[in-house]
């Protein structure tokens, strides 16, 4: 949570200045579904946060030409995801860990480019304060 939002405050005054730019910080599902993730609070609770920064961050910048948007990548073949599917059994409560391994053996997660495609096609656009999934239509 503390590096986004530095790295967000570190940059707006020169795309303020600029009249342009678009701030997105990636979340997670998981924030809308909270009790899917027993044993994820750390990480739950961080993508919560992230979303109401992001979101109160598009407020302050109404007007300036500066979006803020959360997007969240929808369930995406990554290194997290491997971990948890090897080694998530006692990281996790049984029915994550289930769901994770059941959820790559089934052929449900997308790859990174897919997720990357979806949010690229939102970049242009000038709406703020949105939290963007991948499973809706851009």
């Amino acid at each position: 949570m503390t590096a986004p939002a530095a790295l967000a405050f570190a940059l707006l005054p020169a795309m303020t200045q600029a009249g342009w730019g678009r701030v997105v910080n990636v979340s997670s599902g998981v924030v809308a579904r909270p009790a899917s993730m027993i044993g994820g609070n750390a990480y739950v609770a961080t993508k919560a946060a992230l979303e109401a920064h992001t979101l109160n961050l598009a407020a302050e910048l109404s007007g300036t030409g500066v979006t803020a948007n959360v997007y969240r990548p929808g369930v995406v073949d990554t290194a997290m995801q491997a971990l948890i599917r090897d080694t998530g059994a006692g990281r996790v409560d049984e029915n994550t860990h289930e769901r994770f391994v059941r959820n790559h053996r089934q052929g449900r997660l997308i790859t990174p480019e897919e997720s990357a495609r979806s949010l690229v096609a939102r970049l242009a656009g000038d709406a703020s304060g949105e939290i963007w999934d991948v499973s809706d239509p851009g």
